[in-house]
């Protein structure tokens, strides 16, 4: 007998294991001395949300430099809804929901092959700078010390690696790589399975990608320059945690905790269900910084609840939204929201 399993089930399991899984590290570590540390905490966890919204501030710049400049929304309307998309961020693998519901949004005001190639644009800078602030921690470190040599090495290389990789794949879609995808269908003798139309939408969407390689290079300088400074931020909320829990000011200290913990996050996305999970690779990471386990378990109950705090203001951004587009969809209603930036 065959068994099948839905995305909702499978889900569903990996949450239950994930909580299970933080459970038991609540036991082990003790949940009053964690909640005696996140009570003091309490205070600065404006300061968190402060740091946190300028990073998806700075995040969103850098999306709204990924677009060309005839096709650019404004960038307000691009911070709402990189703001709504943020309740749907982990619902599957890889965090893509998020991505998909932009584009969604986006559609009707801008051309679907643009909005397709922002979005890959901004991934691909997004996930290349994540990765380069990733490795600064285990390069420095490998020279001052203070780490276990192993641990520097071992992230300083998947950090390296994970650079080299992705300047591949960038050479790799400068070769018209989605043309060259969509094609192969059309070599098969099902005659059904010949799209032509999908091979030229995949040849607009290599044009628009090359463009942006050759043309547009201050656009794509000053998207990853946002980008940057948005995971730098994100390192600054790594050390405003630390120092808050009364554990370290170092700035050391801080670049390789977030290097390791960004590390496991990417390893972790490919599981539909992240709750849990990432508490537990937390408190694995400075363990094996050699660190104590049980402050990377309050690192990331604190920032789970910052990212709490933002899907919920989030799903209040996407209903909001939502009536806007239904209302905009009624006979004779005006549509200019959702234009394109104008020329003046």
């Amino acid at each position: 007998m065959q068994i099948t399993m839905s995305r909702r089930t499978l889900t569903f399991i990996f949450l239950i294991i994930g909580l299970a899984a933080l459970v038991m590290l609540v036991v082990k570590v003790g949940f009053r001395p964690l909640l005696d540390t996140l009570i003091r905490f309490a205070p600065a966890f404006p300061l968190i949300l402060a740091i946190e919204a300028g990073s998806n501030l700075l995040s969103t710049v850098g999306w709204y430099y990924s677009f060309g400049p005839k096709e650019r929304p404004r960038l307000t309307r691009l911070q709402i809804i990189n703001f709504a998309s943020l309740p749907l961020s982990g619902a599957l693998p890889t965090g893509q929901a998020g991505e998909v519901l932009k584009g969604n949004l986006l559609r009707g005001s801008v051309e679907p092959t643009e909005i397709v190639s922002s979005l890959i644009i901004y991934n691909y800078l997004h996930v290349l700078t994540t990765a380069g602030i990733m490795a600064i921690g285990p390069v420095v470190a490998l020279f001052i010390g203070g780490f276990p040599p192993g641990a520097a090495l071992l992230l300083g290389a998947i950090s390296v690696g994970i650079c080299a990789f992705m300047a591949g794949l960038g050479l790799l879609m400068r070769s018209r790589a989605f043309e060259r995808l969509a094609s192969l269908p059309r070599r098969l003798p099902i005659k059904a399975l010949r799209t032509d139309a999908l091979s030229k939408w995949a040849a607009e969407l290599d044009t628009r990608l090359n463009s942006a390689w050759k043309e547009r290079r201050g656009d794509l300088w000053m998207a990853g320059l946002f980008l940057v400074l948005g995971r730098i931020l994100a390192v600054v909320e790594v050390y405003a945690i630390l120092y808050y829990i009364g554990f370290s000011d170092s700035v050391l200290i801080t670049a390789m905790v977030y290097s390791g913990t960004a590390m496991a996050n990417y390893v972790l996305m490919a599981l539909p269900a992240r709750e849990g999970f990432l508490e537990g690779s937390s408190y694995v990471v400075l363990e094996f910084l050699g660190f104590v386990g049980a402050v990377g378990l309050t690192l990331e109950i604190v920032r789970r609840l910052r990212k709490i705090a933002f899907q919920v203001f989030g799903l209040g951004v996407l209903s909001y939204l939502l009536r806007q587009r239904g209302s905009d969809s009624k006979p004779g209603a005006d549509s200019a929201p959702y234009g394109r930036q104008s020329d003046s």
